[in-house]
């Protein structure tokens, strides 16, 4: 159940960004949407030291921190500025993809 629902969250959250890259004052063309989903690479990387993280951590704090971590990322995929949007969408893909 907590499985479903932050993949759930992740995947709201991914197909609202979409239509914000595309609209003013962002709007980036689709081709460059496509290069900014780029930001799954710190995602992939840092998954597997998820383990490490639960094994020194345990679960509950692990999942907490990570939930944290992508909640801290929600207010900058809101920003005017692409960079602060990135940034952003790197922090809840890490933080989903460690919780």
């Amino acid at each position: 159940m907590i499985g479903f629902c932050i993949l759930f969250a992740f995947i709201g959250t991914f197909t609202y960004i979409n239509f914000v890259l595309v609209r003013p004052p962002v709007a980036v063309g689709m081709m460059t949407v496509g290069v900014i989903y780029l930001v799954f690479a710190p995602s992939i990387v840092t998954t597997p030291l998820a383990g490490n993280a639960v094994g020194r951590w345990e679960t509950r704090p692990t999942m907490w921190g990570a939930l944290g971590l992508a909640g801290l990322g929600l207010p900058l995929v809101l920003a005017p500025h692409l960079e602060t949007f990135i940034t952003g969408m790197v922090l809840i893909g890490v933080g989903t993809f460690v919780a």
